[in-house]
């Protein structure tokens, strides 16, 4: 999508494809540009602006990535030291478990299902063997954050992405000042019960903005705050 595109553009393809509201954000040559159309409640009639806080659900998981990486950088976390010795293990009666690294989480080859669900927790394959999306991965992951760190891992993202990025629309946990700028989940034009997380999830929790998220992009993009083989 083009920086360039306008707002009239943006409601026209939400009308096209029936979405209630949207912001977009372009990141090109290090600046962001962004956009807003529709409706960020239906209820009520108010407008998505630039300013809307969205459930950005699973894209939570890159930003916790880079906070680890950052992490690894500085020594606190090891991609390739098992979980196992400082955090209990995922599945407590399979030795392969004992096994599981930060880089086998981030990189979804651990074997763990997506969800819990109403099954118990099992590997399904020896860990980096195999790739297969695991959302229960990064919540282990967590663990393992904030075992090494200390702090629960809101306050390691606000030290490590929010804060040095400038990222002050985005939280991995419910702000009441995000309430005049939330939108509100629609399916088929209806609106459905949002999502205000009381503890941080490093699988799916983040509000954003489309601008918050597309600052991240960029420095990712720039290779900002990591080391370079990182």
């Amino acid at each position: 999508m083009h920086p360039a595109i306008s707002a009239t553009q943006l409601q026209h393809l939400l009308d096209r494809w029936a979405v209630t509201g949207a912001s977009v954000a372009v990141v090109s040559h290090g600046a962001v540009a962004t956009m807003a159309a529709g409706l960020r409640n239906a209820e009520t009639g108010e407008p998505v602006t630039v300013n809307t806080v969205f459930d950005a659900a699973s894209l939570t998981k890159p930003l916790v990535s880079y906070a680890v990486l950052q992490l690894v950088d500085a020594g606190v976390l090891c991609l390739d030291e098992p979980l196992a010795g400082f955090v209990r293990p995922v599945v407590a009666d399979d030795a392969r478990a004992l096994h599981i690294t930060t880089r086998h989480l981030l990189t979804h080859t651990a074997g763990l299902q997506n969800l819990r669900g109403e099954r118990p927790l099992q590997l399904f394959y020896t860990p980096g063997s195999w790739f297969s999306y695991a959302s229960l991965g990064f919540m282990y992951l967590q663990m393992a954050i904030e075992a090494k760190t200390g702090e629960p891992l809101e306050d390691t993202m606000k030290r490590l992405v929010f804060d040095p990025l400038g990222m002050s629309a985005s939280s991995l946990v419910w702000r009441e000042p995000f309430a005049a700028h939330e939108a509100v989940p629609h399916e088929h034009g209806l609106r459905l019960a949002g999502h205000r997380a009381l503890a941080a999830n490093a699988s799916y929790s983040l509000k954003t903005t489309a601008a918050d998220y597309c600052v991240f992009l960029a420095a990712v993009l720039a290779g900002a705050r990591l080391k370079h083989d990182t």
